[in-house]
């Protein structure tokens, strides 16, 4: 009985008693906790005032606390901040003997701190003209599949025939860097030619030159792609940082763009490098420190003048053998008395025209763009405080250019009514000859050879045969022919019964020929043209000049450029 009563009594209160249990063992759980943490919490506290103390200490000591008058004395902490007019009356009070010391450096001379700009800079009074321009003709193939203006394109073989002008000029570096001086640019900062600009007047059929027209520069895509892109925001100084890089470090590619590579070359024909004597080191000039002024002598020390002889001039420059170097020393005798000019530092520049029309008659001329050295001054006038180049002058014209035609005819008689022509033709680097045409009088001449059998250049001088129709049209509108015309050879007095050809040019100027003349010529060129083949460009023609290694290591180029600050 009292087992039963015992459990029904545990079944009836065994809950009860299992949650009694668990707050009786969380109770003791809480005590033992409270009383084993309450003298850690006071080690704790203890050593957070320690460090806060030693915070506290470090913040509030500096060398005013630690530090006695006398050894403020001595690090000169005691004493006020002077102004530009205190250190300057102090030097004046100094002794003589000691202002040789304060503006000499050495045996070199010169002051120890140059002095700052007293004038912010300004824009330079004359951006320099390209002078000297010469100009180099030819025509070519050339493998760049994207060459402009092509002549002729053979596109199973990937060549382009081509036909250019190209202008060489001579910027003075010397004179440009004493333009900078004078408008207070910053010492070291250099001349940097952003870009070289190309303009063409085009002789017309009343003989009067067309107005002057811009020319796209002609690089290939490849070198294109590697120069630096012209920032939109011109106030965005970290682009036009990183642009100025660029155009420093490409100063070759952009004052002598290279060319298209060639495969092969017209006989006669010249590129840039040809003109401007190949390799040339690309020069720089920066604007010099200002020299210090000499100090005046002391009254009681009477000034010594040493009497020394005038250095000996140095001997004759050259005359531009091919054409001038990037660092030309003017040569020449001197009068007597008369100063003799120091060397002048050349920049050669070049451009090129690849749009030019076979038969055409061309003037071109030059300018050069350079950094603004005012950039991002502080000081300097607004309208120019952002502008980031300057156009120099243009040069003047150059002389006329005559660029050959593709087709060459002769008259080389009548075959019945019709005169009868001879035709050559220069493509893909070789002639093509139609050795009797008869034309029609009062008809353009119209002509194509359907068989033409070509040798086809390519690189490393390897070449492909191939037959093709070749268009030897010459663009000529043949206006009559006089028979049985009396001509007189040169010192022959008795005349020659010729025909006589009236027909105008692609220019639509009205010529005449002679096929007595023409016949002369023919004999001679007839079998040098059909005897011709490609014939693939000297190594150092019609690509990029090589670089030569410098003799001694370069100069490592600025991080950061002398005129841009940043922090303006």
């Amino acid at each position: 009985m009292a087992a039963d009563l015992t459990q029904s009594f545990m079944g009836k209160h065994v809950e009860k008693i299992v949650l009694a249990a668990a707050v009786a063992v969380l109770a003791l759980s809480a005590v033992l906790f409270l009383g084993m943490r309450s003298p850690h919490d006071a080690e704790r506290r203890a050593l957070e005032g320690e460090i806060t103390g030693i915070k506290q200490g470090m913040r509030e000591t500096n060398l005013d606390k630690i530090l006695d008058a006398a050894a403020k004395k001595q690090l000169g902490l005691d004493e006020p901040v002077g102004t530009v007019a205190d250190l300057e009356n102090r030097l004046a009070a100094l002794a003589a003997s000691w202002t040789a010391k304060l503006h000499t450096s050495g045996s070199q001379g010169g002051a120890i701190v140059p002095p700052p700009p007293t004038e912010p800079p300004q824009k330079p009074e004359r951006i320099l003209p390209v002078t000297d321009i010469e100009t180099a003709v030819g025509r070519g193939v050339t493998s760049d599949p994207k060459a402009p203006d092509a002549l002729a394109r053979l596109a199973s073989k990937n060549i382009s025939d081509i036909e250019w002008v190209s202008c060489v000029g001579r910027f003075d570096l010397t004179e440009e860097v004493a333009e900078f001086a004078k408008a207070k640019a910053l010492p070291d900062t250099e001349v940097i030619l952003t870009r070289v600009d190309l303009e063409r007047r085009t002789l017309k059929q009343d003989g009067q030159w067309s107005d002057w027209e811009a020319l796209a520069p002609a690089i290939p895509d490849a070198v294109a792609a590697k120069l630096p892109k012209r920032p939109e925001n011109p106030q965005e100084k970290a682009a036009v940082y990183n642009w100025w890089l660029g155009v420093t470090g490409a100063q070759e590619a952009v004052r002598r763009p290279p060319f298209f590579s060639l495969v092969a070359l017209d006989a006669g024909a010249q590129v840039a490098s040809d003109l401007a004597g190949g390799a040339q080191e690309v020069p720089r000039l920066r604007v010099p420190a200002p020299a210090p002024k000499a100090p005046p002598a002391a009254e009681s020390t009477p000034a010594v003048v040493e009497a020394t002889a005038p250095p000996p001039p140095p001997p004759p420059g050259p005359v531009r053998p091919p054409w001038a170097p990037d660092i030309v020393t003017p040569g020449g005798p001197t009068e007597p008395g008369t100063r003799r000019e120091a060397p002048h530092v050349f920049a050669t520049v070049w451009a090129h025209d690849l749009s030019v029309k076979p038969g055409g008659a061309y003037q071109y001329r030059m300018r050069v763009a350079v950094f603004n050295p005012a950039y991002g001054q502080l000081g300097s006038d607004e309208k120019i405080r952002w502008v980031l180049d300057f156009d120099g002058e243009w040069s003047e014209p150059s002389a006329t250019v005559h660029v050959k035609p593709l087709i060459e005819f002769y008259f080389v008689g009548s075959f019945g009514s019709k005169a009868n022509l001879q035709l050559h033709r220069w493509i893909h680097g070789q002639w093509v000859v139609a050795p009797s045409v008869p034309s029609n009088i009062g008809s353009p001449v119209v002509y194509v050879k359907p068989d033409a059998r070509l040798r086809i250049p390519g690189a490393g001088g390897k070449q492909d045969e191939v037959t093709t129709a070749v268009d030897l049209s010459p663009d000529v509108l043949l206006v009559d022919m006089v028979r049985n015309f009396p001509y007189y050879p040169v010192g022959n007095r008795t005349p020659t019964r010729v025909n006589v050809l009236v027909y105008t040019d692609a220019q639509g100027r009205m010529q005449r020929r002679i096929d007595w003349e023409d016949r002369r010529e023919a004999i001679e060129k007839r079998p040098a043209h059909e005897g011709a083949a490609p014939a693939p460009p000297p190594k150092s023609r019609g690509t990029e000049p090589p670089k030569t290694p410098p003799k001694t290591p370069p100069k490592p180029q600025p991080k950061t450029p002398p005129t841009v600050r940043p922090k303006g």
